[in-house]
């Protein structure tokens, strides 16, 4: 997950709105975002349903396009790139783990694991298993590389796809409610699969509704109708609560 540039600054999101128009009224999901995310830093999203934090994923995981403003992935100005060079990008910067692991049935474990790097034709077959192989072993999944996500627990399947999101050594992992789908256990066990994964350096920005999870990231920001509205490092949010003062509500 290293990179070539030296910059510190990974992510940055200059005036960024974006606009959804449904039977000629505009509904602004996202208004004048500011926001910068430092290379090796975890950050927590939160915020209620509505405002604004799925589009805020789509548009750092360069799946949906602002309506204006500027953003920066490790250097590049992205948010004009044609599909071809978004896809390509995506492929190389960016991991996914997503609330419903999206695990495709008729794959294998290893051979779902894999998909990213088939389009790395840099790498050959042997690479792919070894490296395919490697992520396995750190999420503790070796020993169900040939079986089925139908085979898998929820929070096996978790651990796959958070496999599928590091096999590609991206310089981002964009985790979207990654314990929603999740019994407590499962829940906390995949919480400090994904800190340890930021241990060993990755930049991860998740996306969370659980305030005892938003917690172990090293930052967290609040969205509220298309604003953020706060923007704080953990410890300071949990002060408050810890002090017996009136919370804010994430």
């Amino acid at each position: 997950m290293s990179s070539q540039n030296s910059d510190p600054i990974l992510i940055r999101l200059q005036g960024i709105q974006k606009s959804f128009l449904s039977d000629e009224l505009e509904t602004r999901a996202l208004d004048e975002i500011q926001l910068q995310i430092r290379r090796g830093e975890f950050l927590a999203v939160s915020g209620p349903s509505g405002c604004g934090k799925s589009s805020l994923l789509a548009i750092l995981g360069l799946l949906d396009s602002p309506s204006a403003g500027s953003y920066e992935l490790d250097g590049q100005r992205v948010e004009r790139l044609d599909n071809r060079a978004r896809a390509l990008l995506r492929n190389r910067s960016i991991g996914f783990v997503f609330q419903a692991f999206n695990l495709i049935a008729e794959l294998t474990v290893e051979e779902n694991v894999a998909l990213p790097l088939s389009y790395r034709k840099e790498m050959s077959r042997a690479q792919r298993r070894s490296r395919v192989a490697e992520v396995l072993a750190q999420v503790d999944m070796s020993h169900r590389a040939r079986h089925y996500p139908n085979q898998l627990s929820g929070g096996q399947q978790q651990r796959v796809a958070i496999a599928r999101a590091l096999v590609g050594r991206p310089s981002l992992i964009l985790a979207d409610e990654p314990t929603g789908n999740l019994d407590s256990r499962n829940a906390e066990l995949v919480m400090q699969l994904l800190k340890d994964v930021h241990a060993a350096g990755a930049t991860l920005c998740m996306v969370t509704h659980e305030p005892r999870f938003a917690a172990m990231a090293q930052r967290s920001i609040s969205l509220y109708d298309g604003h953020i509205v706060a923007d704080l490092p953990t410890a300071d949010r949990a002060a408050p609560q810890m002090s017996g003062q009136a919370a804010e509500v994430i």
